[in-house]
Order: structure tokens, then sequence, then C-alpha cells
């Protein structure tokens, strides 16, 4: 009899504090973890990566411009002079290789046995060997690059040059030349031989 009791007694216990911790859950507020995460990570992201190999692939830019200066010495064919002919230019040159034509620009140069021809511009044209020099000016209205060609004593500056390395003759345009110690100014020459000249328009003095 005291026995029955005492299990009824144990079992209304368990029962009351199944209970009270029911309801004790029921009221408490579920709260949320945050989140963390390490600052850096051992291994790094595919973006991080890509990235690293642009900066290391791609060559940064220069704060300043660099000029660069090409120089040109090419000769020419042999069959069509019979000395070598070379050229250089210390900006660009143009190639019109259909017509084997060739173009200097800024300081062309010209060289063939002992003639030297130095001009802003120069034009030389394969099949005829015929070479055209000029000048240019610049913004101010400066002449720059004006035709000069040397020759043993003779120096002849003009405003236009043309000129044929084969038969050795040739054109000018306001013509200042000077032959040892004979200075003239020739609005238009003509070049027959190595010592005739024809010109137009033209005066000598003694230097």
């Amino acid at each position: 009899m005291n026995t029955g009791r005492k299990n009824n007694l144990k079992y209304r216990t368990t029962a009351i504090l199944c209970i009270a911790l029911f309801v004790v859950t029921s009221f408490i507020a579920p709260v949320d973890t945050p989140h963390r995460s390490f600052d850096k990570t051992l291994t790094p992201s595919e973006a991080a990566i890509f990235q690293s190999i642009i900066r290391d692939t791609v060559p940064e830019k220069k704060d300043s411009i660099v000029n660069v200066t090409d120089t040109f010495g090419v000769k020419m064919s042999k069959d069509s002079l019979d000395a070598p002919f070379t050229y250089e230019a210390s900006d660009s040159m143009k190639m019109d290789v259909p017509n084997k034509r060739i173009i200097l620009y800024s300081k062309g140069k010209v060289t063939y046995k002992d003639i030297v021809l130095t001009a802003d511009s120069i034009a030389m044209d394969q099949p005829t060997n015929m070479i055209v020099a000029t000048y240019r000016k610049d913004s101010t209205g400066k002449i720059i690059g004006l035709p000069v060609m040397l020759q043993a004593e003779t120096k002849m500056t003009a405003d236009v040059i043309k000129y044929n390395f084969k038969s050795q003759r040739g054109v000018t345009q306001n013509t200042f030349t000077t032959q040892g110690e004979i200075f003239m100014n020739i609005a238009k020459s003509k070049k027959i031989t190595d010592n005739e000249y024809f010109g137009i328009e033209g005066k000598n003095d003694h230097l």
C-alpha cells in the first residue's frame, strides 16, 4: 500500500518537472549567433589570384614619353648603280614596294660615292634613280631641313633638289651654292655635267 503511493508521487513529480521544463523553453526566444569569419584567409580567392596575374603580366605605363629614334641604313640594288647607295632617317621611312619607292622623313640622308644629300624629306625612286629633296615649315613658319648637297668642294643649298644619281643630272630651285671662293644664288638651275650648269635669274659674288 505504501509502495503504491510512493510510485504515484514519483510519477507526479516527474510529470510536473517535464511540464515546467516545457513552459520555460517555450518562452525563451531563440538567439541568433553571429557568423564569424577570419579576417585573412589562408588560401587566396580566385579573384585575388586573377588580379595578381594581371598586375604581373600587364606592363605599367610610364609617366613620361620617350622619343625613340630609328636609323635606317639599306643599300640599293647593285643593278641600278655602280656603287653602294645608302640612306637613313631619324624619324620614319615609308616604303612603296610595288613601285620601288622610298620616302625618308625628318633628317633624311642619302650617300652615294662622294655625294651626300640631306633634307627634311627625301623621296627616292629606284627604277629611275631619281631623288627629290624638300624642306618643311613648322607651326611658326620656320624652315626645317633645307636640302643640302655636298660633293667634293661644292656645297649646294636649295628649296628643292631633284637629282638623278645615275646620269649625274639635276634641277634645283632657289639655289645657294659655293664653288671654291665663288658664291652663287640662282632662282632655278640645271646640272648637265659635273662642271656645267644652266641657271635662270642668278647672281654670283666672291667670298
